[in-house]
């Protein structure tokens, strides 16, 4: 997908916000600059969820499959070192990207050209198609990226928002912040119990009429920090644009 055929609406913002349901979500902003110029993205949300939420009737999965790395690679352990060990009963990163414009192409295109430059992109960010593991010969946690592992592959969901491009474009506008639903076009990860999946990606069009896409991440904290997540979002954008294995 041509980053230049797409831009972001803006940039989301907020503070400790309540849903109406009452979970909460810790939204900050994120500064963008540099980072989006190289990648041709730029976030508009950095969520860090207290609690999961259900997918509501506002969100309808119609597609899950799963995307392997392109390319094979070393299949060792790579064990967490103690202060990541603590991060693992932590929240997931997530981040949410607002795409629109009318270059943005058919989303059976977008769909296509994400799955396909996601798999070049975990050939080099290749523990990312792993899985958290524990040892229980060694007491260590690792990051599983032995074929057994990665032949589950990233989760990748295709969805629908049901609504109108308008009604997502004014989700990304500052005076809205209706958190429940930045919620649902994030995927979740399932860490109550190991081994448990690394990453997911969610792409979400409106329902009503197309000419929006929503693209959610979520990493696992114990294997990537917030700089982490920025390099591989980089080098993900970079295949996209360019057709090509990225370039870190």
């Amino acid at each position: 997908m041509e980053a230049a055929r797409t831009f972001v609406v803006s940039e989301w913002s907020g503070g400790h916000t309540p849903t109406t349901n009452g979970p909460k979500i810790q939204a900050n902003k994120t500064n963008s600059n540099g980072v989006g110029a190289a990648a041709h993205l730029h976030s508009i949300a950095n969520l860090s969820v207290d609690c999961y939420f259900a997918m509501s009737s506002r969100v309808r999965v119609v597609n899950v499959t799963h995307v392997h790395p392109a390319r094979a690679a070393a299949a060792d352990d790579l064990e967490l070192a103690f202060f990541d060990i603590a991060q693992v009963a932590k929240i997931p990163i997530q981040r949410l990207f607002f795409f629109d414009g009318p270059g943005l192409p058919p989303f059976p295109s977008v769909v296509g050209a994400l799955r396909s430059s996601l798999a070049d992109t975990l050939a080099v960010f290749f523990p990312l198609a792993g899985e958290l593991a524990f040892r229980p010969s060694s007491g260590a946690v690792v990051v599983d990226c032995s074929p057994a592992a990665v032949s589950s592959g990233v989760r990748f969901v295709e969805a629908e928002y049901l609504g109108s491009a308008d009604d997502m474009r004014r989700l990304s506008r500052d005076e809205e912040h209706d958190t429940e639903a930045f919620s649902q076009l994030v995927p979740d990860l399932d860490v109550t119990q190991l081994p448990a999946r690394v990453l997911a990606v969610q792409v979400t069009r409106p329902a009503a009429v197309h000419g929006a896409v929503a693209v959610g991440v979520t990493i696992l904290h114990a294997v990537a920090d917030g700089q982490a997540v920025w390099q591989f979002m980089r080098a993900w954008s970079t295949a996209s644009r360019e057709g090509a294995a990225a370039h870190v």
